[in-house]
């Protein structure tokens, strides 16, 4: 993000260009005064980001992350099937799903948002097209197994945001998260 705020806020042109070619580090003449930047002075011993996530957040996020892998190889694999445009409105999911969790993961209310809009995305698609971009040509019930996937997924963002967030994190949970 500061690279794109230092681009946004150069006065000159040739600076808004030039700074997506410098090495890492470089900012206009006068931006270290205008525009500070707070910067790691010792890389070995600092407050690194992170969440301090439950077993069961950590779990859960694994399964979604092979669940994806599963979406995107049924993509790839019929890729030439599903044409175009319909490889977009299936990437826009992907994409949707990766966010989701993403925003689940870093402990985000509004995770339970992204969860129902690929809830609500799926359902569409589901409901347009009839089918899972041809996926009942291989399980009958392909889309009832994508609903109930995805009704799954949205009830456990639900108890995530709802519950889990809510729970103090145990003494040697914080100290294992910090090692």
């Amino acid at each position: 993000m500061p690279l794109i705020k230092d681009a946004w806020r150069a006065e000159n042109w040739k600076d808004k260009f030039t700074i997506w070619f410098k090495p890492t580090g470089w900012r206009p003449e006068n931006f270290e005064e205008k525009y500070p930047v707070n910067k790691i002075e010792n890389v070995f011993n600092f407050d690194k980001y992170g969440t301090q996530n439950s077993q069961k957040l950590i779990y859960w996020s694994v399964v979604q992350m092979l669940i994806t892998l599963l979406f995107v190889s049924y993509l790839f694999d019929n890729i030439a099937k599903i044409g175009l445009p319909n490889i977009f409105i299936y990437g826009f999911f992907i994409l949707i799903t990766i966010y989701s969790y993403t925003e689940l993961m870093d402990k985000n209310k509004y995770a339970i948002f992204w969860e129902g809009l690929r809830f609500a995305v799926a359902s569409g698609i589901i409901l347009y097209f009839g089918d899972w971009f041809g996926l009942n040509t291989i399980f009958s019930a392909g889309n009832y197994i994508i609903l109930a996937y995805l009704a799954l997924s949205f009830l456990t963002t639900i108890y995530f945001v709802a519950i889990d967030f809510k729970k103090p994190m145990t003494q040697t949970a914080n100290l294992l998260n910090h090692l």
